[in-house]
Formats: C-alpha cells, structure tokens, sequence
C-alpha cells in the first residue's frame, strides 16, 4: 500500500486489515461505531451515572507500585470522556 496523501509521500505502509479499520475510523471516513476485534461495542448505559462516577465502587484499597488511589480513582470513575 502506498501512502500518497500524508506526510510519508509515497512511502510503502504495511498494515493488516484490522489496522487498516482503525486508521480508517480513526480518520472519521466512516460513520459507524465498529472497531475491529477483540473489540466489542456496548450502549451507553454503561457509562450511566451510577452511584460512583460511573462505577458501584470506588478503586481498591491497596494498589500497585505507588498509584496514588485519588488519581486511580478519579481516572477511573470519573473520566467519561477521553478515557481511552
């Protein structure tokens, strides 16, 4: 494949087709909400307003390596944007 209209003119891109999908989505040259597996899409009544943020429960106790639990959390639960 052939890049002509980026930066990277004419250089060759090797891609597989789920790469390929997301590039196209990425882009926005598709108006549909699928994404290549293992990916599955969910409505949004998972990210609902719930009891906190948008989980049941704050983040655990203990975590690894040092996280600070009020980043973690905040992150966590009260990220509904951008969190990907």
């Amino acid at each position: 494949m052939v890049c002509r209209r980026c930066p990277l003119l004419h250089q060759k891109v090797q891609m597989n087709l789920s790469q390929l999908l997301c590039f196209i989505y990425i882009l926005g040259l598709t108006s549909a909400k699928t994404y290549p597996p293992p990916c599955v899409m969910g409505d949004e009544s998972i990210m609902r307003k719930k009891a906190h943020g948008t989980s049941e429960t704050p983040v655990q106790e203990k975590l690894k390596w040092g996280v600070d639990r009020k980043i973690a959390d905040r992150i966590c639960n009260f990220n509904r944007h951008y969190a990907e």
